[in-house]
C-alpha cells in the first residue's frame, strides 16, 4: 500500500467477509456496528486530517501515516490471503517482529482452524464482540489477546481491521482470583463441616454425659436404697443374734446353776468329779457368750480377756482352788469366736485335769499358761509343778473323756496335741489360725 493512500469507511458495504467472519458479523446488531465504528474513529484515529469541504457527508478519510504512529495494537489484514497489510506502531512494539507487513496472521495466531471456528461460535453464543486467541510474539512467548475486528474499504478493496488487547495478566489474575475464591469456599466448607461435626460431637457427648450422669445418679440412688436396706437387715440380724446369744447364755447359766445345786447335794466322790467337769465345760461356754454379748462384733474377741476370765472361773469351781496360783503369759490378739470356743474347752480340760490329778500331794500348786501367736499359728503351753502325766501314757490311745475331747478339738483346729518327753507336766497345743489373712481376724491388738 503506497504512502498517502486513504482508508474509506463506507456504511453501504455489502459485508463480504473472510472465511467464517461473515457468519459471525451478520448476526451482530446494527447499533453495535455503529458503536464499534465510533470507537474506532475516536480512540484509534485521533488527529485525523478531515477535509469536510471536499468529502461527501457519509465518508471519512484518514492518513496511513497516522496509523504508523498510533500506539494501540492494530492490524489491517487481507481477508483473502490472511496477510498483514498494515499495522500500528503499537503492534510492531508489541509483537517484536522486524516487519509485520507480509506476514500471515496464522504465523501469529497459534490456534488451529478448528479451534478458531469453535472460539467464533462461543463468541456468538455468549453474545460478545471479541474473540479470544493465543498470539505468538517474536521472542516465543504466547500471549492471550482479545481481538475486535471489523471489515473496511481501502481504495475500493475490503480489508479486516483488528484491534488487539493483551489480557494475559488479566486472565491470570482472574484465574488466581477464581482459584483463591474456590480455595476460600472449600476452606469455608471445610471449616463449616469441621465446626458442624465438632458441634454435633460435643452435643452428642454432652447428651451422652448427661445420660450417663442421670444413669449414675439413678444407680447411686438405688445403691443407697439397697445399702440402707442392707444396714437395716444387718441391724435386725444383729439384734436377733444378740437376743439369741442372750437366751443361750441364760440357758447355760440355768444349767450351770442346776449342776451346782446337784453338786452340793451329792455325797459320792465319783459323781462329784463328773459334775465338776461338766460345770467347767459349761462355764467355758457361758463365759464366751458373755464376752460375745459385751463386744460390738461377734466375729472376733480378745484372747487375753477371755482366757483370764475363764481361768478364774475354772479354778474357783474346785474346793482347793484358793491354794493354786496361775501364771498367765498371754499375747493379746483377736480370734474368731468359733476357734476361741474350742480353745476355751481345751484349756478347761487341761486345767481341770491338772487340779484333779497333779496336786493330790501338793498343797500349793502352780500353773503356767502361755498363749503366743507366731504368724498364722497359735501356740498354747500349759505346765504345772505337780506329778504330771505318767511316763507310759499314750495320749493318742487314751480313752479318758477329757483327753478325747482335747484330741477331737485339736483335729477340728487342724492342730497337734503333745506332752513334753522330759517335762511330763508340760502340754503343748499348736494349731493354725483360720482367716488370719483377713482384715480384723487374728490381728494383734495395739
Amino acid at each position: 500500500m503506497a504512502q498517502g493512500d486513504v482508508i474509506k469507511f463506507d456504511d453501504t458495504c455489502q459485508h463480504e467477509y473472510f472465511l467464517e467472519y461473515d457468519i459471525i458479523y451478520n448476526e451482530l446488531h446494527k447499533e453495535t456496528m455503529k458503536l464499534f465504528k465510533l470507537i474506532v474513529f475516536i480512540l484509534l484515529f485521533t488527529g485525523l486530517h478531515a477535509q469536510e469541504k471536499d468529502l461527501p457527508d457519509n465518508k471519512i478519510y484518514f492518513s496511513i501515516e497516522m496509523l504508523h504512529q498510533y500506539k494501540t495494537i492494530m492490524l489491517i489484514i487481507d481477508p483473502a490471503s490472511g496477510s498483514i497489510i498494515e499495522h500500528s506502531l503499537g503492534a510492531k512494539d508489541y509483537y517484536g517482529y522486524s516487519s509485520l507487513i507480509g506476514m500471515n496472521i496464522n504465523q501469529i495466531n497459534t490456534l488451529s482452524s478448528k479451534q478458531i471456528s469453535e472460539e467464533m461460535n462461543r463468541a456468538k453464543t455468549e453474545n460478545r464482540n471479541f474473540f479470544e486467541f493465543d498470539h505468538k510474539l517474536a521472542n516465543g512467548q504466547i500471549r492471550t489477546v482479545h481481538v475486535n475486528s471489523y471489515p473496511m474499504m481501502i481504495s475500493g478493496k475490503t480489508v479486516l481491521v483488528s484491534r488487539i488487547m493483551d489480557v494475559t495478566q488479566t486472565i491470570r489474575n482472574n484465574r488466581i482470583k477464581t482459584a483463591v475464591t474456590v480455595t476460600v469456599i472449600i476452606l469455608l466448607l471445610f471449616l463449616f463441616t469441621v465446626s458442624t461435626t465438632l458441634y454435633l460431637t460435643i452435643k452428642r457427648s454432652r447428651a451422652r454425659a448427661q445420660k450417663e450422669t442421670l444413669e449414675k445418679t439413678r444407680l447411686l440412688e438405688q445403691r443407697t436404697i439397697a445399702e440402707n436396706e442392707a444396714k437395716r437387715l444387718l441391724r435386725e440380724k444383729e439384734l436377733l443374734l444378740k437376743e439369741s446369744h442372750h437366751r443361750i447364755k441364760n440357758n447355760i447359766l440355768s444349767i450351770e446353776s442346776l449342776l451346782e445345786l446337784q453338786l452340793r447335794e451329792n455325797h459320792s466322790d465319783e459323781t462329784g468329779r463328773v459334775l465338776q467337769n461338766t460345770m467347767g465345760r459349761v462355764q467355758s461356754m457361758r463365759i464366751l457368750y458373755e464376752k460375745l454379748l459385751s463386744q460390738e462384733s461377734y466375729n472376733r474377741n480378745s484372747v487375753k480377756d477371755y482366757v483370764k476370765t475363764l481361768i478364774s472361773s475354772i479354778i474357783n469351781v474346785f474346793p482347793k482352788g484358793g491354794s493354786i496360783s496361775v501364771n498367765l503369759e498371754i499375747e493379746d490378739f483377736l480370734m474368731p469366736a468359733k476357734e476361741l470356743f474350742s480353745l476355751g474347752i481345751i484349756i478347761n480340760e487341761l486345767i481341770t485335769n491338772i487340779v484333779k490329778h497333779s496336786f493330790k500331794t501338793n498343797d500349793k500348786g502352780e500353773i503356767r499358761l502361755s498363749i503366743k501367736k507366731d504368724k498364722d499359728y497359735v501356740l498354747l503351753e500349759v505346765e504345772d509343778n505337780g506329778a504330771g502325766f505318767p511316763d507310759d501314757i499314750n495320749i493318742n490311745a487314751c480313752q479318758g473323756f477329757g483327753l478325747t475331747i482335747i484330741r477331737m478339738l485339736c483335729e477340728q483346729l487342724n492342730g497337734t496335741f503333745n506332752i513334753d518327753k522330759e517335762k511330763r507336766s508340760l502340754s503343748i497345743i499348736k494349731f493354725h489360725l483360720v482367716n488370719n489373712h483377713e482384715e480384723g481376724n487374728g490381728g494383734n491388738i495395739s
